[in-house]
């Protein structure tokens, strides 16, 4: 198994799992649904308790002055693998049990609950559940090119076949993205970023291209032309043809002929 394997399949969580933070210390950060991790690590690893566990190490809480209260939880999380337990993967999170409002003292029956569940989260992130939110990369909405610029979109510049953000730095001369397999390893090929030319200055009267007789430089072309041509995800590609070695332009071309025959009709 390839180091990062694990981590990118837990790494992004979908929008429909995020919320942003409106009030307080934290608004403007982003909040995961717990009930995301849980199912992803059970996708990943098979129901809690059988493919993944987790003990409670111990919980507490501490004075915080005012008369409020921290809850305090510690955790072991345990991933299985070829029928072995992992050793425990710590996380440590917190809550409030009494808080100070503007009415008076608050306290709650959560308090112990809700420091579980941060506690939780920062054991799983270990492994890379919703490490691109926690890396700024990620808020739901958009992509950041760096996690120093998590403020700084890249609007339109998405590549839809590899799930990740084309960017264009230093002496680059067009947007493009590293593309990796399926472990999250570079294979050393680059997708570019195609855009239509919208100017005035277009040449409608151009000839659109031939399917039949396109030729690709790398496998970012091939995944890009079948999706533009055939709706074909990369998913759905490697399907279809899975004999074929992409990184090969002549393999490349061959495969080209066989989603042509199934598909370019």
């Amino acid at each position: 198994m390839k180091n990062l394997e694990i981590y990118n399949a837990l790494k992004q969580p979908p929008k429909e799992a995020l919320r942003s933070i409106q009030g307080g210390r934290l608004a403007g950060k982003t909040d995961i649904n717990p009930q995301w991790r849980y199912k992803v690590m059970t996708e990943q690893f098979g129901p809690c308790g059988i493919g993944w566990k987790y003990e409670i190490v111990r919980v507490w809480n501490e004075p915080a002055g005012d008369g409020q209260i921290f809850a305090f939880a510690e955790v072991n999380v345990y991933i299985k693998k070829d029928d072995k337990w992992s050793d425990p993967i710590p996380g440590n999170g917190g809550s409030m049990l009494v808080e100070k409002e503007k009415a008076g003292l608050h306290a709650t029956d959560e308090g112990y609950k809700m420091a579980i569940t941060d506690a939780l989260s920062a054991a799983l992130k270990m492994l890379g559940v919703a490490a691109d939110v926690y890396a700024g990369l990620w808020d739901g909405t958009k992509y950041s090119d760096t996690p120093q610029r998590s403020t700084g979109e890249i609007k339109g510049h998405w590549c839809s076949v590899h799930k990740t953000p084309f960017f264009k730095k230093g002496n680059m001369k067009a947007y493009a993205h590293p593309i990796k397999d399926e472990a999250g390893e570079d294979t050393g090929e680059w997708c570019y970023e195609h855009k239509e030319d919208t100017s005035e200055s277009q040449d409608h009267s151009a000839d659109p291209v031939d399917p039949k007789t396109m030729t690709f430089k790398d496998i970012g072309e091939f995944y890009t032309a079948c999706l533009k041509h055939f709706k074909l995800a990369k998913s759905k590609v490697d399907d279809e043809i899975p004999e074929y070695d992409l990184a090969n332009s002549e393999q490349r071309q061959k495969a080209w002929q066989q989603i042509l025959a199934v598909y370019g009709h």
